[in-house]
């Protein structure tokens, strides 16, 4: 397991060693970031159920602002916060040691939605439904975003959800990738909607107005959030 591509190209992750942990194999991984295309200079990830960090991690390499990452689990947040540092991310990441359900409603208080959400629930328990009803419950999520949602062949997602459709899906072996995005009319679409991917080269990245200094938001960390296992603030700097 290791990062594909950009600053961190080619550091290899920690692996769990257990069966607890399913980490998304680098070639999905690599098959998903081709199709996100070169989008992510300044943008916020969020990554939920996030395991080894893998999918967040490489967002930054590629140039994302921010990644959220979001695990329960004590064994596999010690695992996430070695390859953050492995891959020397401590100050662009923030984890979050917490059930999925808590950290989006602390995050929806916040209102600043992110524009590309992974999310990689445990199979068979139901998951892959209640996390997209989350997401749209706490506005997480940017208007022109993306939820990357990975799931079994067996438990597809409802098509239902409004105007947050289904936009593409590419299924690998027992494991299908469902990407969703707010379906906008045409005439009222920006550059940085998915519907318009391909068609511009390199503009805009997802989310962020061109009266953004720089393109992009400036560099400010939304990095303090309740630690649920001990009551402590959580911030980027306990990551180290």
């Amino acid at each position: 397991m290791r990062i594909i591509s950009g600053k961190a190209k080619g550091k290899r992750l920690v692996s769990p060693k257990g069966r607890g942990i399913r980490p998304t194999a680098d070639q999905v991984k690599e098959s998903i970031f081709n199709i996100l295309v070169d989008r992510w200079e300044g943008i916020r990830v969020l990554d939920l159920f996030s395991g080894t960090g893998s999918l967040g991690l490489e967002a930054i390499s590629r140039g994302a602002h921010q990644a959220v990452f979001v695990e329960k689990s004590r064994s596999a947040v010690n695992l996430l916060k070695e390859n953050i540092s492995l891959c020397g991310f401590d100050s662009c990441a923030v984890v979050l040691a917490m059930p999925v359900p808590r950290a989006l409603s602390l995050m929806g208080q916040r209102r600043e939605p992110f524009q590309l959400i992974f999310a990689d629930p445990p199979y068979g328990k139901g998951l892959v439904e209640k996390t997209v009803r989350e997401i749209l419950r706490y506005g997480v999520l940017s208007q022109d975003g993306i939820i990357v949602m990975e799931h079994a062949v067996h438990e597809p997602p409802c098509k239902d959800h409004g105007n947050l459709v289904i936009l593409r899906q590419k299924t690998y072996g027992q494991t299908t990738i469902s990407f969703f995005g707010f379906e906008v009319p045409e005439k009222q679409r920006g550059i940085g909607h998915p519907r318009e991917w391909g068609k511009h080269p390199r503009t805009q990245p997802l989310g962020f107005s061109s009266n953004s200094k720089g393109g992009h938001r400036s560099r400010e960390l939304s990095s303090v959030f309740l630690d649920s296992g001990n009551g402590r603030l959580l911030t980027a700097e306990h990551l180290s």
